[in-house]
């Protein structure tokens, strides 16, 4: 009996200056969609309905609490260690609303990003900051880097707490 093994390398592709091939497209790309929470081959896990606590602007990130036994969300903020952000929304939310919180993703709802900068959970509710908060006993968290003016790349990293 024979069998075929198949083998899995990683391949290097090497492209000399002045070599055609990969070209460009010379049309633009369409925008990539934030996560869908029902298909596409994303999986429900990367977002999840959550009942809003508080107003919720479209790109605020967000922070998780136990309201007597009921998951809610609120803006997160640096200030103190309560509220890291393990999510961002992608559309506004008035409070008892359920908001779909994105765990994953790219946050395209943001704007006045600096390209390629990164990005730390701000004092201001909700929002971002390239300098990361100094004061004692605020949180300092990054959370992702910026791929355009308006798109951050979400990928919260572990907390620390200014002492």
């Amino acid at each position: 009996m024979s069998r075929d093994l198949l083998v899995r390398a990683p391949v290097r592709l090497l492209i000399w200056p002045g070599d055609p091939w990969p070209q460009r497209p010379s049309y633009p790309l369409p925008p990539t969609p934030a996560p869908d929470p029902g298909g596409g081959g994303t999986g429900a896990d990367i977002s999840q309905a959550v009942t809003a606590s508080e107003s919720l602007p479209a790109g605020a990130l967000v922070s998780l609490w136990d309201d007597a036994g009921t998951l809610k969300a609120r803006r997160a903020n640096a200030t103190d260690n309560t509220k890291p952000a393990v999510g961002f929304v992608t559309d506004p939310y008035s409070p008892g609303a359920s908001a779909t919180v994105y765990f994953v993703g790219v946050n395209r709802d943001l704007s006045g990003l600096t390209l390629g900068a990164d990005y730390y959970l701000s004092t201001t509710p909700g929002a971002v900051t390239t300098t990361p908060p100094s004061a004692s006993g605020n949180l300092v968290q990054r959370v992702g880097q910026a791929l355009s003016p308006t798109a951050l790349a979400f990928a919260p990293q572990e907390i620390a707490t200014v002492t």
